[in-house]
């Protein structure tokens, strides 16, 4: 099973809920996303980016 969170509670929560149906948990990967403005001689990473969390489990038995 895969979950896709954009806030760290919210994949803890995910973990806590599926261990009462039997997953075990695999990992949690954090995701960030940064848009950059490309150009001759200058290339600028826009300040705002985007972090979301994906927690990878697997059911037992």
């Amino acid at each position: 099973m895969m979950v896709y969170s954009p806030a760290l509670e919210q994949a803890s929560e995910a973990v806590q809920s599926a261990e009462n149906f039997e997953f075990k948990l695999e990992s949690v990967v954090e995701n960030i996303q940064r848009n950059w403005n490309v150009a001759p001689k200058k290339s600028l990473r826009d300040e705002v980016g985007h972090t979301a969390f994906v927690v990878f489990m697997r059911k037992l038995g």
